[in-house]
């Protein structure tokens, strides 16, 4: 499961910056896309190497992204659109799920004493 959400940063963060190239962006406003990529790379690390902030740095890009996931379904949308945010919102869900009990296994070291 580290290994999909890992992977899973990592195309989030390429996606992110294809578009932005695609969009037909200039250089100022790609350098949201650019911190994002960097972000999911850090976080992609991390969660590989099961790390404590990497797993909850990616618990909280897919949390944040079922969120807007949800959100998009307010509008009405052609029903390819909407049965694409539905997998998307169960296929980040089972991954935050799966995340949890992984973290639950890390547990947050203790601070050494002074």
């Amino acid at each position: 499961m580290i290994y999909v959400a890992s992977a899973v940063a990592v195309l989030l963060g390429l996606a992110n910056l294809t578009l932005g190239i695609a969009a037909g962006a200039g250089a100022p406003d790609l350098v949201p896309a650019i911190v994002l990529l960097a972000l999911m790379g850090v976080s992609a690390y991390g969660t590989w190497n099961l790390r404590y902030w990497g797993v909850l740095t990616m618990q909280a890009v897919l949390g944040i992204s079922i969120v807007f996931s949800a959100l998009f379904l307010i509008a009405p949308q052609p029903l390819t659109t909407t049965l694409a945010f539905v997998v998307l919102i169960g296929l980040f869900g089972w991954i935050f799920w799966k995340l949890v009990k992984i973290m639950a296994r890390i547990q947050m070291p203790n601070r050494p004493t002074r």
